[in-house]
């Protein structure tokens, strides 16, 4: 695995790990479907009750005077779940 560019860290409190679960889920489909990736379009999440039930991915495949890029997908990347130690952390009361 290469050199990582970035990372982006979310902290989720006052929630379950299985709601914490649930919102790793949501977050690794969206990279592997590589919406964070798409040009000339747009993107529809469809939720129900369970969670993320659908991607729609409304790419324009030709304008007039415009060359349009191909999709492309972030082909490494790495969700992992770390549990938090509380006492590392100031808080605003």
């Amino acid at each position: 695995m290469g050199i990582p560019y970035g990372e982006i860290k979310i902290l989720f409190t006052g929630i379950t790990k299985e709601k914490t679960l649930f919102y790793k889920e949501i977050i690794d489909r969206l990279l592997e479907s590589g919406v964070f990736n798409t040009k000339n379009g747009k993107v529809i999440l469809n939720f129900d009750n369970e969670g993320l039930a659908e991607i729609e991915l409304q790419v324009k495949q030709w304008k007039r005077g415009k060359e349009l890029k191909e999709l492309s997908k972030i082909e490494q990347y790495r969700v992992e779940m770390n549990p938090v130690d509380k006492s590392t952390f100031a808080y605003r009361t």
